[in-house]
């Protein structure tokens, strides 16, 4: 299967797919055809927070299968290099594809049916198992005229940047620094596996056109949650073909 997908032009097909949702979804907010299909479709399954709409549950499949590939990327490498730095950096990568997947689905909660219990609910904002809707104000008491009120009584609403930011310094920056051998003296940034050029390019370009487009027109918060989730997939596939012939590169 990982040879299959490293053969096929996966970041072409992600590429379509990120530009055709953005197309769906002004041509519906535009009214520029008058399709009550298009309706449902954009408002129900690709601009929406339902837990179970189209959008939400292939952002969790996508993490997931991210997960999968860096757990295979990283049994691969143990069965190189045993334990060192970059096998360390798989391990973190499928930690983190974890995490974004157990906060994605709140932690099982959704598809197993089962309940926050009355503290969580109590101090969360959607009254889910999850970290990243944590509703500060409850916990401290902040009043509702206070400047901060807004970010507080919902931590996604500032940690989900922090997260963006952090993995387009993971993916991006850090590997375009990188290439310019800006690291030779830090064994633990070298040693970390780098996307393909063409993810960066991807990642830097959409970050920008997502940015002009969700503050200038209309609301696009939950294509760039997909992208990220396809982006980590996309990584894990790239990452995976650096191990060729016995060593990481």
């Amino acid at each position: 299967m990982i040879k299959w997908l490293s053969n096929t032009n996966y970041l072409l097909f992600s590429i379509v797919l990120i530009v055709l949702l953005y197309v769906l979804s002004a041509i519906q907010f535009y009214e520029l055809i008058d399709s009550p299909l298009l309706y449902s479709i954009v408002r129900q399954h690709i601009l929406s927070n339902i837990e179970f709409s189209s959008i939400e549950i292939l952002s969790s499949l996508l993490w997931l299968f991210a997960l999968m590939i860096f757990c295979h990327n990283l049994v691969r490498s143990v069965k190189i290099h045993r334990w060192n730095k970059t096998t360390l950096w798989f391990a973190f990568f499928a930690l983190l594809c974890l995490a974004a997947l157990g906060e994605e689905t709140s932690w099982g909660q959704h598809y197993l049916g089962y309940s926050a219990g009355p503290l969580l609910e109590e101090i969360n904002a959607q009254d889910e198992i999850n970290f990243h809707n944590i509703d500060l104000t409850r916990i401290f008491s902040v009043a509702a005229d206070n400047k901060y009120h807004y970010y507080l009584e919902n931590m996604g609403r500032f940690l989900n940047p922090v997260f963006y930011l952090t993995l387009a310094a993971l993916w991006v920056v850090l590997p375009f620094l990188k290439g310019r051998r800006m690291f030779l003296n830090f064994d633990c940034l070298t040693s970390m596996p780098s996307p393909s050029k063409g993810l960066m390019v991807f990642f830097f370009v959409h970050m920008v056109v997502f940015g002009i487009v969700d503050l200038f027109f209309f609301n696009v918060s939950y294509i760039f949650e997909l992208f990220v989730s396809l982006a980590a997939a996309i990584v894990a596939l790239d990452m995976s073909k650096s191990i060729v012939h016995g060593k990481v590169i």
